[in-house]
């Protein structure tokens, strides 16, 4: 752009548009346009060099004929809106404008073109100093939008720590309770065995033994992983024997609520048992305090080598807080830590449906 004004005014000049000497007009038109190239990086020097240079020559060419004059003007006063900071920016304009005035005042031009160059310059800054206010919101936006979703994930990563903190330590009971029955076990078959089964009675010391020393070492990762103000579990692990009277406490809550067990309920692992009831609690509980629903279905069906648990509701369908909050979170932890599948999302026909499939049996 400027290349092409300073070519522009050149021509103009050999045209014969000034009453200077060719060489003086072609030089002061060099001075006002070529500047331009290096207006992004230097605005304010670039600006104010191009105001000066026009003056000059207005005030030296009584022909004033640069058809080149206005759009450098225009050009420099929007650079200097759009890449310097108001107020600098205005206070640099109105000095530049209030120059042209005092050269257009000694030179004899009417009052009307005062208004016409404050109005021909004064706009093209305006819109600089608009742009620049739009770009600097835009990018404030950008910035707290990356913050917020920093935070966001630093959120979920705590929260992911939380709950999985909470997993380990339900199943810290769920293996002292087995190591503790492990302990009972061999004391007892220790007490039915006769003085013939010395060696078989030294094998059962040792496991007894080995029994109360990881028991112990059990206790104490369970004091790091306990909260400082957390009391310890005054009953058992729930597990599905226990659906009833979660099914009981969902009803007294006010969410009707009808289950069905599909399929010859097996035996199933300590750890797997309590993970199928704990997502069937959180569920239960995304659909009481996000669905709006007035009933809910459970189904828990036991096939040949998995167990799956299904959840549906005639509510609405449920938030981003449901779906993405701390109970959401467990279930997936928790599905996930014995190698099953989560699905939720919105039903065909209305409501919620969530779908978690586990393995009969924990795998290594």
């Amino acid at each position: 752009m400027a290349a092409a004004l300073l070519v522009l005014g050149e021509v103009s000049v050999v045209a014969g548009g000034s009453s200077l000497p060719q060489w003086v007009a072609m030089l002061l038109t060099a001075a006002y346009t070529a500047p331009l190239a290096w207006r992004r990086y230097a605005p304010v020097t670039v600006a104010a060099s191009t105001f000066a240079m026009v003056i000059v020559l207005g005030l030296l060419d009584t022909d004033g004929g640069q058809p080149t004059i206005p759009i450098a003007l225009a050009l420099a006063a929007f650079t200097l809106g759009s890449e310097v900071d108001a107020p600098k920016s205005w206070v640099l304009g109105v000095a530049s404008i209030r120059g042209l005035w005092a050269a257009m005042l000694v030179t004899g031009a009417p009052a009307a073109d005062l208004v016409i160059v404050s109005l021909l310059y004064g706009v093209p800054a305006a819109v600089g100093t608009a742009l620049r206010s739009r770009d600097k919101r835009a990018v404030a936006l950008a910035r707290r939008t990356e913050l917020a979703e920093a935070e966001r994930e630093q959120q979920a990563r705590v929260a992911a720590a939380a709950e999985r903190a909470r997993i380990a330590r339900e199943l810290h009971d769920v293996v002292a309770h087995s190591l503790s029955v492990v302990a009972l076990q061999t004391q007892a078959v220790h007490r039915r065995l006769g003085a013939a089964q010395a060696r078989e009675i030294d094998d059962l010391r040792a496991v007894q033994s080995t029994a109360r020393e990881e028991l112990g070492e059990m206790r104490r990762l369970l004091g790091v992983l306990r909260a400082d103000d957390e009391a310890g579990p005054l009953e058992p692990q729930p597990g599905l024997d226990q659906l009833e009277s979660l099914l009981s406490k969902t009803r007294r809550a006010g969410l009707p609520v009808r289950a069905t067990v599909v399929g010859h309920r097996s035996p199933l692992s300590p750890g797997i048992d309590l993970a199928a009831y704990r997502i069937i609690q959180e569920a239960l509980t995304n659909v009481r305090r996000h669905a709006e629903a007035s009933s809910a279905w459970l189904t828990v069906r036991f096939a040949e080598d998995r167990l799956e648990i299904t959840g549906d509701d005639d509510g609405r369908t449920q938030g981003t807080e449901a779906t993405s909050g701390n109970g959401m979170l467990g279930m997936r932890e928790r599905v996930s830590l014995y190698g099953g599948e989560l699905d939720a999302a919105p039903r065909d026909g209305g409501g919620f449906r969530v779908r978690a499939r586990l393995p009969m049996r924990a795998s290594a």
